[in-house]
């Protein structure tokens, strides 16, 4: 049985590092070439751009539009703390607008949804709905039966995400799936091994964990022949005899694991 990673210290599994985290939840940090790149509107975003009436609302469709582009995420912020990217913006698209532009306040909320459902429809992407979720549980589930590995798991998901066009859910949501998949295919494990093997065999899976002469018994059945001398091929043998049963259960058995 694979052994189910331990969680981290917030009660949830430690999946990825700080600078994992950083690359696919954080505000990107725009080089001025990014800028150039992420920033650039093409005549269908002006068109988009066009409807937004106050300065405000027209440099936050920017701003969410090339984060969306660069990171395929929508982010919170104020635009304090996005000032280079702003000033880029109103150089490139509002050159005389720059006393009006350091006085402006925060875009209201529904403003910002809006935005965001416009960018999201822009790139055909959906937003992550319960609908969304529970095909991500589902390919989590599958993924558990291929590996323990979290990682792998988030890979998966990843890959399912990018390959529906579904923007991506909070790190704690996938962190709580991964870990509930995990469990109920060790569930669906245990559950099967209870009533395919027998007590006999079960003794004599034990039997191969037991600490024998300094080594675990599966650790000997690991170790190759020294030689071909006779005492090494008599020991085979024995082994060979010892698991014969395992083996002939195994074969059937692993097929439905």
């Amino acid at each position: 049985m694979t052994e189910i990673p331990k969680p981290s210290h917030l009660g949830r599994l430690h999946i990825l590092t700080q600078e994992e985290l950083q690359d696919l939840y954080e505000l990107p940090n725009f080089t001025d070439q990014e800028r150039h790149l992420y920033f650039s509107l093409t005549k269908n975003e002006f068109e988009l751009l066009a409807e937004f009436r106050s300065m405000a609302s027209k440099l936050n469709f920017i701003l969410q539009l090339g984060y969306f582009k660069a990171r395929h995420l929508f982010f919170n912020f104020e635009f304090q703390a996005v000032s280079t990217d702003m000033e880029f913006i109103r150089r490139v698209y509002f050159p005389k607008e720059k006393k009006r532009i350091r006085k402006l306040e925060k875009v209201a909320i529904n403003t910002v949804l809006k935005h965001r459902r416009t960018i999201a429809e822009l790139f055909n992407y959906q937003f992550c709905g319960r609908p969304q979720r529970k095909l991500i549980e589902q390919t989590a589930q599958n993924s558990a039966r291929i590996s323990s590995k979290p990682i792998y798991i988030f890979r998966e998901i990843l890959t399912f995400l990018q390959n529906h066009r579904i923007i991506l859910p909070g790190y704690s949501f996938l962190q709580d799936v991964i870990s509930k998949s995990l469990n109920n295919e060790e569930d669906r494990l245990r559950t099967l091994l209870r009533t395919r093997l027998t007590s006999t065999e079960t003794e004599k899976l034990k039997d191969l964990l037991t600490d024998s002469v300094g080594f675990y018994e599966i650790t000997n059945l690991k170790r190759e022949p020294r030689d071909f001398s006779f005492s090494e091929i008599k020991r085979e043998i024995e082994r060979g005899a010892k698991i014969k049963e395992i083996y002939q259960s195994a074969k059937e058995i692993l097929p439905i694991l």
